[in-house]
């Protein structure tokens, strides 16, 4: 019972009406639903429009695809430079990514007209003699149409290539 106070209380409470709004019985008029109808469609207009836009736009952009690629790219990476000896492995793309940049913080991956690419970092060595790290040699890698990535470790340089 004490949860439904309040319901009984906003049911007691008459909320004055708008006299500009109402015909002289105090009922509304048709200009007073086509004024609440008019403010409804505006609310649509501005608020649930714009979102909608915004989330049809990024449901076709590739950016997830991106920031995916980038991040299994860079733990490649990381794990290459942890391997005691030579390394080749190719690497197949989606077709969106086209654009690879190896750097010596991290990996770039965009498409061919991308002005954000997306970025991820690579891990650095936190020993300070450690004999085994590799070195990154920066290199950018454009995938034409049937090629595939590949990623190289060779004595102790990184890097990325087409083939």
């Amino acid at each position: 019972m004490a949860h439904m106070l309040p319901l009984l209380l906003l049911t007691m409470i008459k909320l004055p009406t708008n006299k500009i709004l109402t015909d002289k019985k105090g009922a509304e008029s048709v200009v007073t639903q086509l004024y609440w109808l008019g403010q409804l469609l505006l609310i649509v207009i501005v608020i649930f429009l714009p979102l909608f836009l915004y989330v049809s736009s990024v449901g076709s952009e590739t950016s997830f695809m991106k920031n995916y690629v980038a991040r299994d790219v860079a733990l490649i990476v990381d794990a290459a430079k942890s391997i005691d000896g030579n390394l080749t492995l190719e690497y197949k793309t989606p077709k969106e990514t086209k654009v690879f940049e190896l750097l010596e913080d991290g990996v770039k991956v965009g498409t061919e007209k991308d002005s954000r690419p997306a970025f991820y970092f690579v891990l650095h060595s936190v020993l300070p003699n450690e004999k085994l790290s590799a070195y990154i040699r920066p290199s950018k890698v454009e995938l034409k149409p049937g090629q595939i990535l590949v990623i190289r470790k060779i004595g102790k340089e990184i890097f990325i290539e087409a083939k």
